[in-house]
């Protein structure tokens, strides 16, 4: 009997044990305990529109009650959009993981990224995905982290990827002084004049700065009736032969209509993934979506496949539920050809692209690391700065008049835009470039301070500032630290407490703003990621004049 509730209780213990972190090796990713190749089914998991302050997973009865479903589905990955660091997630994780779920986590949510219109990476993003590496380092069924969605959509954004890319050197960095393994990827738009550029940009140059895995939101197989080739899956397969980290489909799923209405999809592309034509250059794929909300507007039609009742305690299936749970329940065995152990990988090495009229980016020359010691070693030198000292108290109308100043000064002065500027088609970044969006301005309003003979009212450009005493007229060595793949010209550095040249303030006679010039756009399509905000949304329109003029500058010096 003692023997018989021995193995009881090891038996329990076994079936309570928490799942592996996935192993990657080359292309693929394997379980490390039963050493045979991973795939994701997956799942995009969005209950919420996308513009909220909601957490997906900090919602333990929702993801109790949608765990049901998930196990009809036979998944065993959801992917999901949004989370933060104030939320409790360890209870919503336990279940996941005790359901043989794994998650790839978006680490930026549209409010806070990496905005494609007025790309930016600061220590203010930097922070934010510090903390968030901190809220969920430990769970061990959390498959990776996706820095960037579709951050670059069209030609006309590419620059911002270096930015992206920048925030993924920067965040494999920290996940490395954690002690533990946490893959970092980026989701790519599937576009045929973007496509070729950003596989190879993201696995290109120096180790620190790749892509862990590399998605691609794919929506070609349009119609059940498809094939490999007539879909063009046989085309991006073979993008991605000895490809050097695993890829994955983070969402498929396309939707038509017909002159009937919209097709019902039966999901037909899920036996050729997850078959022998794909499985050797894919990990799987993530099916969108799985719920409702949000969508109902979109012109091809609602991707959700589930609907809730009693009260919404209840998930039910819809017809698309139910034959994606079909599909995915005849590749659940699915192997791979290789075991952990058999598989050499053999992978392709690629250049970063050249500088072209379909390519915004200088080769691999990325943002400077987002060093917060630095930055505040440099505010700490200012003897004119701004009164409000952090992006959280900045009010919407405090926003316009600080962004406003900002490029006013620069557009004055180009010169002392230098070390703030910010320009991945040229390659050139400032060294203070990465900072916040107040210590940016602080520098600029200093600059116009000490050329004024540091007349009291030569710091008042109505934005409200505050004084400090400081000993050294000079930015210390220890501001300038520099990082392996850091570009920042720290050799030309301005002093900044010393009057070295006349300023022009616009008028002539006093430091009064007489304008602003404001540009971008806070409108962002439900669901969609690299529109948001780089800053406090009260701040980040405003401070995109400030980045126009930066990279205006930076191609003239």
């Amino acid at each position: 009997m003692k023997v018989s509730i021995l193995l009881l209780i090891c038996l329990l213990g076994l079936a309570n044990a928490a799942l592996p972190r996935i192993v990657i090796k080359g292309q693929r990713m394997f379980d490390p305990t039963t050493k045979q190749q991973f795939f994701c089914r997956g799942l995009a998991y969005a209950p919420l529109p996308l513009t909220t302050t909601a957490d997906p997973l900090g919602d333990l009865a929702s993801i109790q009650r949608d765990i049901v479903a998930f196990k009809a589905l036979n998944i065993n990955c959801i992917r999901v959009y949004q989370f933060f660091a104030s939320s409790n997630l360890d209870a919503s994780m336990k279940a996941l993981d005790d359901a043989g779920i794994y998650v790839l986590l978006d680490l930026f949510d549209p409010q806070d990224n990496v905005n494609r219109a007025n790309p930016q990476w600061n220590t203010e993003l930097f922070l934010l995905s510090q903390a968030k590496i901190d809220h969920v380092k430990s769970y061990t069924n959390l498959l990776g982290l996706i820095v960037g969605n579709e951050v670059t959509n069209e030609i006309g954004n590419t620059d911002a990827s270096a930015f992206v890319k920048a925030a993924i050197r920067d965040v494999k960095a920290y996940i490395a002084t954690s002690g533990v393994q946490i893959p970092v990827g980026y989701a790519t738009a599937d576009d045929a004049n973007i496509i070729d550029n950003m596989q190879a940009y993201f696995v290109c140059g120096d180790a620190s700065s790749r892509a862990d895995f590399y998605g691609i939101n794919i929506y070609r197989w349009c119609a059940n009736d498809q094939t490999f080739v007539g879909s063009g899956y046989a085309a991006i397969t073979a993008k991605y032969v000895d490809y050097p980290v695993p890829t994955i489909l983070t969402e498929f799923g396309c939707i038509i209509q017909g002159t009937a209405g919209r097709f019902v999809r039966n999901f037909t592309d899920v036996p050729v993934i997850f078959g022998p034509q794909m499985n050797q250059q894919f990990s799987g794929a993530i099916a969108y979506e799985y719920h409702t909300s949000g969508n109902e507007l979109r012109p091809e039609g609602n991707y959700g496949i589930a609907n809730f009742t009693n009260g919404d305690t209840v998930a039910v299936l819809g017809e698309e539920g139910n034959n994606l749970a079909a599909q995915y329940a005849a590749v659940v065995n699915v192997q791979g050809d290789s075991t952990m152990d058999n598989y050499t990988p053999t992978p392709k090495t690629f250049n970063c692209p050249a500088r072209s009229a379909t390519w915004r980016i200088a080769g691999a020359v990325l943002p400077p690391v987002a060093d917060v010691n630095r930055c505040t070693c440099l505010s700490n030198q200012f003897q004119c700065q701004t009164a409000v000292q952090s992006t959280e108290d900045i009010t919407p109308e405090l926003g316009t008049t600080i962004g406003g100043v900002a490029s006013f000064i620069c557009g004055n002065n180009p010169e002392y835009c230098a070390n703030i500027a910010a320009n991945s088609t040229t390659g050139v970044f400032g060294p203070f470039s990465m900072c916040s969006s107040l210590i940016r301005t602080s520098l600029l309003m200093n600059y116009v301070y000490q050329q004024k003979g540091k007349q009291f009212d030569s710091c008042d450009f109505g934005v409200g500032a505050s004084f400090q005493e400081v000993v050294t007229s000079s930015i210390p060595q220890a501001c300038t630290t520099k990082y392996p793949g850091d570009s920042a010209d720290i050799a030309n550095v301005q002093k900044i407490n010393t009057a070295t040249s006349d300023v022009d303030v616009g008028n002539g006679e006093s430091n009064t703003f007489k304008g602003s010039i404001i540009s971008g756009n806070t409108n962002r399509p439900s669901g969609t990621a690299g529109t948001g905000t780089n800053l406090s949304s009260a701040s980040s329109v405003a401070f995109s004049a400030l980045f126009f003029f930066s990279a205006l500058i930076a191609t003239l010096i």
